[in-house]
């Protein structure tokens, strides 16, 4: 009768991360590595779309992350889609978010393209561009992708003087 159980058990588990492996939700992964000792700062956005409806959770910089980024200036954003059958839909967006909702790159990181890496600069104001200062957390957020299982990477570059 344990034995039965035991085995029941470890079946119901076992159904329940294949169920979440091949329908899972998307997920978004944070890493972060210094550069030119300490100046310089990648935070990287790994994101896997959603195996059924293709979105990306909304993911913010708390903790650790964000307090070695707070007085730091955000002065680049780099996209780069996943490829084959994992390529996110042609011009998915993303932002990047303050608190107040202010995208810091002011729209331009949207529009991307679903097969080549593209860089951006934080628009500031109409035609004015330049870098971002850190004060508060950020929310990456990735929309307008169909594509379930999507992959993709968002690359963010500090500088601090």
């Amino acid at each position: 009768m344990k034995k039965s159980f035991v085995l029941a058990l470890a079946l119901v588990i076992w159904t329940g991360l294949l169920v979440t492996s091949v329908f899972g939700a998307g997920t978004v992964t944070v890493t972060t590595k210094n550069l030119d000792n300490g100046k310089m700062q990648l935070v990287q956005f790994a994101w896997v779309a959603d195996a059924s409806d293709g979105s990306v959770p909304a993911t913010t910089l708390t903790g650790q992350q964000l307090s070695s980024l707070t007085g730091a200036y955000l002065c680049g954003g780099e996209t780069i889609p996943g490829s084959g059958a994992a390529a996110p839909t042609a011009l998915y967006d993303v932002t990047v978010k303050t608190v107040g909702g202010t995208d810091t790159f002011g729209g331009t990181l949207g529009n991307r393209s679903a097969s080549a890496s593209e860089y951006a600069v934080p628009s500031l104001s109409s035609g004015v561009y330049g870098c971002w200062f850190v004060t508060e957390a950020l929310t990456f957020n990735l929309t307008n992708n169909s594509v379930n299982s999507a992959t993709g990477t968002l690359k963010l570059f500090f500088f601090r003087p």
